[in-house]
């Protein structure tokens, strides 16, 4: 009977044991998960107090210059349309300028946790044949997605949604060609990268499961765009970049793609619209990814 009674304490112990390490392991989970999310939040702090902070505070100076300078003037709305006039002019220039001082702060961040950004974002080269086949994907890509836009604006339900989607591109692009260039079609796409895929993707990735963190990075992506055409389009190449970036092994996989996406994008030529130029899209992504797999670009495998 002794023997029943400590062989069941022993059991009874190890139980205890065993549910003390599982609470452990769950309080340790747990608190590396909170850690992960501060660090995305304070990613996404830094470069919206930079842009959205810097360029408010100084269009609400001029604002107020002008109301004293004009005191006959004065209205409702002379503030708000001196206001609106310098986002229009100075929008894109304080998004490269918040863009490029974030790299610098993400930078130091990255140094002070004992990581090096550009190793964990990983620069490898890619060859000159996969550059133009990411060339001819990411061009086809984003003429698929203007034809999917422009059959949504058909509908009731996406009307006003693209009817706001067109306005906004309408400001960021403007007429300055040279600002067009630097902010959207090269500065944009390689911060964009460098956050959400170098930074966002890879701590999600190191912390949770591959396909979870997958998802989630181009959720984030879409959310960033902050309205609803751009959010779903962006959440969905979010995923694709994410993808290519996991199987290629190199940042430059997703810049390159997502640069091709927003040149193809700003061309508004009737041509890019035609029945012969989104079956041509079709055929083109269809062969990249055919190509891409029988070379062993990626595999099933890579994915495990």
């Amino acid at each position: 009977m002794g023997i029943f009674t400590h062989l069941s304490y022993f059991i009874f112990v190890l139980k205890w044991k065993i549910n003390i390490l599982n609470l452990i392991k769950k309080v340790l989970w747990l608190k590396k998960i909170l850690k992960l999310i501060g660090l995305l939040i304070m990613f996404g702090l830094v470069y919206f107090a930079l842009n959205f902070g810097y360029v408010f505070i100084i269009a609400f100076i001029r604002g107020i210059i002008y109301v004293i300078q004009n005191p006959d003037k004065i209205n409702d709305d002379s503030m708000i349309i001196v206001m609106e006039k310098f986002f229009s002019q100075y929008g894109l220039i304080s998004m490269v300028v918040a863009e490029i001082v974030a790299l610098g702060i993400y930078y130091f961040i990255y140094k002070s946790r004992n990581l090096d950004l550009v190793k964990v974002c990983n620069f490898s080269r890619v060859s000159f044949i996969k550059v133009i086949l990411y060339i001819l994907l990411g061009s086809s890509f984003s003429i698929l997605i203007r034809f999917l836009v422009g059959i949504l604006s058909m509908s009731d339900l996406f009307r006003n949604a693209v009817n706001d989607y067109n306005k906004i591109t309408e400001y960021a692009i403007g007429n300055n060609i040279a600002l067009i260039i630097i902010a959207v079609l090269l500065i944009g796409p390689i911060f964009e990268e460098i956050m959400f895929r170098g930074m966002i993707f890879n701590e999600l990735k190191n912390n949770i499961n591959i396909y979870l963190a997958l998802a989630l990075q181009s959720v984030i992506f879409g959310v960033y765009h902050m309205n609803l055409i751009q959010g779903l389009y962006a959440a969905l190449l979010g995923l694709v970049l994410g993808i290519l970036y996991y199987w290629e092994r190199t940042i430059w996989v997703p810049i390159i793609i997502h640069i091709s996406f927003n040149v193809a994008g700003v061309i508004n030529n009737e041509l890019l619209f035609s029945p012969l130029a989104i079956l041509v899209s079709v055929i083109t992504v269809v062969f990249v990814i055919a190509y891409l797999n029988k070379n062993k670009a990626f595999s099933r495998s890579s994915m495990l």
